[in-house]
């Protein structure tokens, strides 16, 4: 069960996804999420990166990298 009363407010909201991203679903019960993108936009060895990550600065170097790239290519 999903139980952080933040993470509940972003489920149930409508949030704008980022240039690329198509679809994004959250599955509680197997704590895992759906993230359905253009590969030609976002590399998918990028996102294979962000997801092996052991620190904070090097997630945020990624999202800033591929921040940069959605902005160009926007």
């Amino acid at each position: 069960m999903l139980t952080d009363p933040l993470a509940k407010t972003l489920l149930d909201s409508d949030v704008a996804k980022p240039p690329g991203v198509h679809n994004v679903r959250l599955n509680t019960l197997a704590r895992s999420v759906v993230i359905e993108y253009d590969a030609e936009r976002i590399p998918p060895a990028m996102l294979d990166q962000l997801m092996a990550v052991e620190s904070d600065e090097e997630a945020a170097g990624l999202v800033e990298e591929l921040d940069g790239l959605l902005r160009i290519d926007a």
